[in-house]
């Protein structure tokens, strides 16, 4: 795959790869089956990782959004814990725990008109009693959300997942313990147990871990190629076929949507070069016309003969887009497409090998 530039922006944001893969995989019925069989919920993920964020706010790794909106709803959290959610060193001291909750509503009308981070950071540094509360809260989320009937996480992974979860309530518990490290540890879990450390990193063996990883380069190459659209470069020419060719060796990821995916990129990639030779003039017509533009006959048989292979490579350009947008739409009938193509080879339109693999496949599953 071609190296991504290290500034892609998309309406001038950074282009967020991973980001985008989890709207894919949320908004594809069929890639969220798969990838629930692998263990990985996109929701499960995001909940997970939107804690993650609070709970590095609190303890002060990193301050994830500094204003006091974004802590709002921790704050909101602490005012409204109840006695029993509080462990029995909140309890023996629970007019501590009032008093913290109460000078956080006032930190907060109070920073509503001007944002100072640090002087919230500074607040939350002074009363201990509202970050444990709203922590312990925030971490029992994570245990409710990892042992959810809907999730699929497999047995090893919660396992692990509720572990390194203990580890940071037991450091939250004893207020002297390095929670920052236990968090750092959970981040490390949540990476490899979720199965986010990219193309193959963390899976140590694990088939699951390896095959989410595989199918998450697949998706993510292509995801990038449609972004810049890279069609016409000659390294993602190789890259799609050879993708083409991983997909069609891993049955256990063939779906009708995927096919068609991996299908639209080969098509893509063939169709790119066809509509840019169509509309450009070529080094060797550029030289030929600095010879005879002053020979009048051979000057208008070179544009005539410019002009038609111009218009040929147009009409196949026009043809295969017909396809391609058939196959992208994911309603057509594959026999029909392949025969199509086949007569088109008579005009001179070839197209790789694995377009008419990948159609054959298609037709399989039926």
């Amino acid at each position: 795959m071609t190296q991504e530039p290290s500034n892609p922006t998309r309406q001038g944001k950074p282009w967020d790869g991973d980001e985008e893969l989890r709207k894919l995989i949320g908004n594809n019925d069929e890639l969220s089956a798969i990838y629930r069989k692998l263990g990985y919920s996109v929701y499960v993920d995001q909940e997970s990782q939107r804690i993650l964020n609070q709970l590095k706010s609190l303890i002060g790794i990193e301050i994830v959004d500094p204003t006091p909106s974004g802590f709002g709803r921790l704050l909101y959290d602490a005012r409204n814990v109840r006695l029993s959610q509080l462990r029995e060193s909140e309890q023996r001291d629970f007019l501590a725990s009032q008093k913290a909750g109460k000078r956080a509503r006032v930190c907060q009308n109070k920073q509503a008109k001007q944002a100072n981070p640090e002087k919230l950071k500074a607040f939350f540094n002074h009363h201990p009693h509202a970050v444990r509360a709203i922590s312990l809260l925030l971490l029992d989320e994570l245990d409710i959300l990892f042992t959810k009937a809907h999730s699929p996480l497999r047995a090893g992974d919660r396992e692990s997942l509720l572990s390194a979860v203990s580890r940071v309530r037991d450091h939250v518990k004893d207020g002297r313990g390095d929670s920052a490290s236990a968090l750092q540890s959970f981040e490390w879990t949540r990476e490899e147990r979720l199965g986010r450390r990219r193309f193959g990193r963390g899976c140590h063996g694990d088939t699951t871990h390896e095959r989410k990883a595989q199918l998450d380069e697949l998706l993510s190459n292509s995801l990038w190629a449609h972004e810049i659209r890279g069609q016409d470069d000659s390294n993602w020419h190789k890259d799609a076929a050879k993708q083409a060719k991983t997909y069609l060796d891993s049955t256990w990821m063939h779906t009708p949507w995927l096919t068609a995916r991996f299908l639209t990129d080969l098509l893509d990639v063939e169709l790119a070069p066809l509509n840019r030779e169509a509309k450009s003039v070529g080094e060797f017509d550029l030289m030929l016309m600095s010879i005879i533009w002053r020979v009048p006959p051979l000057s208008y048989y070179w544009r005539f003969k410019v002009a038609r292979e111009r218009a040929r490579l147009a009409c196949l350009a026009r043809l295969l887009g017909q396809v391609r947008d058939e196959v992208d739409s994911g309603n057509y009938d594959a026999q029909e497409i392949a025969g199509r193509l086949r007569r088109y080879e008579s005009d001179g339109l070839y197209v790789h090998s694995l377009v008419y693999a990948l159609l054959r496949l298609t037709s399989s599953n039926a």
